[in-house]
């Protein structure tokens, strides 16, 4: 019998223009081993500006760095999104929720 461990990320995003987001749109946030670029640990949606990624502590590797990326779509395009991960320290108890700045992207397709 295999014993789960859940562990929870909890942040928002937001950016520098004084826009609201557009009606309707989804926020995209995921969890991925920078060591292993096509290991995605926790992924979710939102149709608000904070996320929840809930990860099993099963699937961290100790000495791995993690990030998480995110991004405002709507309508199938990416308006918003982090230039560079968000490094996460997930041996770290983060007590106050993560806070992840985007930026204004040219409109391109999902």
């Amino acid at each position: 019998m295999t014993s789960t461990t859940v562990k929870t990320l909890k942040g928002s995003v937001f950016y520098s223009v004084r826009l609201a987001p557009p009606i309707g749109f989804t926020l995209r946030a995921s969890l991925h081993d920078v060591d292993n670029p096509n290991t995605e640990i926790a992924s979710c949606t939102s149709s608000s500006m904070k996320f929840e990624l809930r990860y099993d502590a099963a699937d961290v590797v100790a000495n791995h760095n993690y990030a998480i990326t995110a991004c405002i779509e709507h309508q199938g395009y990416k308006h918003y999104l982090n230039a560079r991960p968000f490094r996460v320290d997930l041996n770290h108890i983060h007590r106050r929720p993560l806070r992840i700045m985007l930026q204004s992207q040219p409109t391109t397709a999902g």
